[in-house]
């Protein structure tokens, strides 16, 4: 259990090393496992980036495996945050068997479990409060309990989100799209299967 992380990224510089994107969380990348982690009270405030932002309290863009995972607390992000999530920012490998009752706020892709999924994310629940606000950056975008955004890569690269469930407030503006799954592309790439906003 890690309690009362306090990420506050202000520097309009991203750092060096990790290329044109800027990345926060606990870790910048997962590739690998992370497992039975409790993030308790989590504090990441006003998120900052000049270019495009990934946010998440466990990681800011997921293509290993997150298993039995929970966070709580605040993830929130600037204009920027173009992929914002409880867990993860961005999801391209497989996030089960966790929940997150954190608030999420972001200004693009903004979810309870992961912002954008362009892989799998099973069994997981939200009960936090998650919110888009519009930028002059990112007019349109989309808040969802469990996703802001679920979209594959092909049909056989399908984005899939099964057995899940929203139960928190999801907010958004007149331009935004606001459920369980904030906005799911062509059903050519991607799914969902028994999940519901409650």
């Amino acid at each position: 259990t890690i309690k009362g992380m306090h990420i506050q990224y202000t520097s309009s510089t991203v750092p060096s090393g990790i290329g044109s994107n800027a990345y926060v969380g606990l870790f910048a990348k997962v590739t690998g496992e992370v497992r039975n982690l409790k993030m308790e009270d989590v504090n990441i405030t006003n998120a900052y980036a000049s270019t495009t932002l990934y946010v998440g309290a466990i990681t800011a863009h997921n293509t290993g495996t997150i298993t039995n995972c929970m966070v709580s607390g605040i993830v929130s992000a600037n204009e920027h945050g173009d992929n914002v999530g409880g867990i993860a920012g961005y999801n391209n490998g497989t996030i089960s068997k966790s929940y997150n009752t954190a608030t999420v706020i972001g200004y693009k892709y903004v979810g309870g479990i992961a912002g954008h999924n362009i892989n799998a994310v099973e069994n997981c629940y939200n009960t936090g409060s998650i919110s888009y606000k519009e930028s002059s950056t990112n007019v349109y975008g989309y808040s969802g309990g469990i996703v802001g955004c679920n979209e594959g890569s092909s049909s056989s690269a399908k984005a899939t989100i099964t057995n899940c469930y929203n139960i928190g407030k999801i907010s958004g503006t007149s331009s935004s799209s606001a459920y369980a799954i904030g906005c799911n592309y062509s059903t050519y790439y991607s799914s969902t299967t028994n999940s519901y906003y409650l």
